[in-house]
């Protein structure tokens, strides 16, 4: 399908943002995110994909709403053949003014293999990533065809991907699926590129982490942990023992925190996520330490 490119050269008022104001802004979005963003709603750290928090669509509409911005989208549609077709989608973003502040597009497009084939979707095997495939790097480990991979409680475990792959008979369903895609990646990054968003988010890249390449971040383990010869001794009970201390500085919190990882009590945590865990608890105990 041929396609002409114009450029065009915009001539809207062009203003120098002061360093005093650059430095306000600045310090907006690092608030924003402290006061009135939610983990896991507004943003969130996806496996594989480092420890910037990647900022989501709810986040992002967030931010329009502080900065007084305006989306517009425009979209264009790429037919592919065999009912396969690309959404690219430019949102452009206004202040209160009329002028723009960014522009951005993103695309999304049905022969994303997420979309394109059935059948391939990873399969949760109910069992534990072991401890020596951390240490090994060996694929083997963990069976043929299988992955480490978070589950829905932040836990490493073994998934199998599906082996009956085969063509989407029914693409049409996904259009709107793919759209709506398209339209939360041009937002995200036309919201981070008006605010500076980048200096406390990262692209919106959640939904590629579905994708059977996906490279997953290993938990942090101390040296003791990963001699596999000799194991600490009473591992258990050191990890409870730590967890009593971050317990101490608010005991309420504490137990909120913990549930949000999936668990009751200190006790049900598995040893295989113990570092995990407790690195995770103890950053967030350290934030609310500091605000006393």
């Amino acid at each position: 399908m041929n396609q002409e490119i114009v450029i065009t050269e915009r001539k809207d008022e062009y203003q120098v943002v002061n360093v005093n104001d650059l430095k306000k802004r600045s310090y907006l979005v690092t608030e924003i995110k402290k006061e009135v963003m939610k983990e896991n709603i507004h943003y969130g750290l996806i496996p594989g994909c480092g420890k910037k928090p990647t900022l989501f669509k709810n986040g992002a509409e967030l931010l329009c709403m502080s900065f007084g911005l305006s989306p517009e989208s425009s979209i264009q549609i790429n037919e592919l053949g065999e009912g396969h077709r690309e959404y690219i989608v430019t949102t452009t973003l206004r202040n209160q003014n009329g002028f723009v502040v960014a522009s951005s597009a993103g695309s999304c497009c049905t022969k994303e293999s997420k979309y394109r084939y059935r059948g391939n979707e990873l399969i949760p095997t109910g069992k534990p990533v072991p401890r020596n495939y951390w240490v090994e790097k060996n694929n083997s480990i963990l069976g043929a065809g299988c992955v480490a991979k978070k589950d829905e409680n932040g836990n490493w475990m073994i998934f199998k991907k599906g082996d009956n792959k085969k063509e989407n008979e029914d693409i049409a369903d996904v259009y709107n699926t793919v759209l709506k895609m398209a339209v939360k990646r041009s937002l995200v990054a036309s919201v981070l590129l008006a605010t500076g968003g980048s200096c406390e988010f990262t692209q919106d890249i959640e939904d590629y982490t579905e994708n059977d390449n996906v490279q997953i971040n290993e938990p942090q383990y101390n040296d003791n942990e990963m001699k596999t010869n000799k194991k600490p001794v009473d591992r258990k009970q050191g990890f409870l023992d730590s967890m009593k201390k971050l317990a101490a500085i608010d005991n309420e919190s504490f137990v909120n925190l913990l549930g949000a990882a999936g668990y009751e009590r200190a006790e049900d945590v598995p040893k295989e996520s113990y570092g995990m865990v407790y690195k995770q608890m103890k950053e967030a105990m350290d934030k609310i330490k500091d605000n006393f």
